[in-house]
């Protein structure tokens, strides 16, 4: 996103609603939208391009129709034939992922493909892993402390 102006709109609506609870993304995107700031030639492009993005990804992990895979499983060995079903149309491959991460159909994908996927999926579990500490850290000290959140547990060290 290059303007400045819907940036400014987004950190806004995420303050205000923020303070309130639990938001949706697409709450902020509608509070945003409620009073549009102007839009530039490249955000109007940006904003298209994600839409298409999110249709692809959408594409690119459904499973291959039952159809071909039932027309297709005699050749497969019994116990694989569940892991085979379950295999998305496209299989990313580039180390981290992200937005432009590249993909390969996972009928075409090579054994060097299938490791950078495996390779990938590591990654992924690891940092979901410290995430996941990181969350049980911050529950344990709230519940020590007896803060209902951090908020309140930062204004109180502050306070001191």
């Amino acid at each position: 996103m290059e303007s400045r102006p819907i940036k400014q709109a987004v950190a806004m609506a995420l303050d205000t609603l923020g303070m309130d609870g639990p938001v949706t993304r697409r709450a902020i995107a509608e509070e945003v939208m409620r009073y549009p700031p102007p839009w530039s030639v490249s955000d109007e492009y940006g904003a298209k391009l994600a839409l298409v993005q999110r249709e692809a990804k959408v594409q690119m992990n459904a499973p291959h129709s039952q159809e071909f895979i039932e027309r297709h499983m005699g050749h497969v060995p019994e116990e694989i034939r569940d892991t085979i079903r379950n295999i998305p149309f496209y299989i990313c491959i580039s180390p981290r992922g992200g937005r432009d991460a590249v993909h390969v159909r996972a009928l075409l994908a090579t054994k060097e493909h299938w490791e950078a996927n495996f390779a990938l999926k590591d990654h992924i579990v690891q940092a979901t892993r410290l995430s996941r500490d990181e969350s049980r850290d911050i529950r344990d000290l709230l519940e020590m402390t007896g803060a209902e959140c951090l908020a309140d547990l930062l204004n109180s060290v502050k306070a001191a």
